[in-house]
């Protein structure tokens, strides 16, 4: 195996593991939503790490998670992973694909990495809140627009991601 090659597997690793830990990282935040790091640690390895290491990090978390560990927000095991917030996690992973496949382009550009971010947040939202309104049997639109306080919060998730993201792509191995 390449040194790099391992280099980035053992980095896709340590993603994962941010992962985990920014889902168990909680700020409170207005209207009783809670800050969770968890989406823009996935953010960051989809953007930071090269094709296809972005993609491994987040099946290695939904991997665990799938297996019983207790990496998702509320437990884990197949059960968690087809409830009702099935479909965020299945977002985190179809989000990541194009973001990572178009990488070379959402870097390119601070207007682009925002730009990034704002999409690999919609389509987890799209998912998310697809299956969650699949799963309770209510329209998607009601759910949807009860969701106006995770709106916000993924707004701040953006910003702070888009600092976080910056900041590492300083770092000449990671462009």
């Amino acid at each position: 195996m390449h040194s790099s090659r391992l280099k980035f597997l053992m980095l896709a690793s340590l993603c994962c593991a941010l992962i985990v830990v920014g889902t168990q990282i909680r700020i409170p935040f207005f209207f009783g939503v809670p800050l969770t790091m968890q989406t823009p640690m996935i953010q960051m390895a989809a953007l930071c790490l090269p094709y296809p290491f972005g993609i491994y990090s987040v099946l290695l978390y939904l991997m665990l998670g799938a297996s019983g560990f207790p990496v998702f927000s509320g437990g884990g095991g197949l059960t968690y992973l087809l409830g009702p917030t099935g479909g965020y996690l299945l977002g985190f992973l179809v989000a990541t694909i194009p973001l990572q496949i178009h990488r070379s382009l959402c870097i390119s550009k601070p207007p682009m990495i925002l730009f990034a971010l704002t999409i690999h947040t919609v389509i987890i939202f799209f998912l998310g809140i697809s299956w969650h309104s699949y799963q309770a049997g209510i329209s998607f639109w009601k759910l949807a627009s009860g969701m106006t306080p995770f709106y916000f919060a993924a707004t701040i998730k953006i910003i702070l991601t888009f600092a976080l993201v910056k900041s590492l792509l300083r770092i000449p191995k990671l462009k």
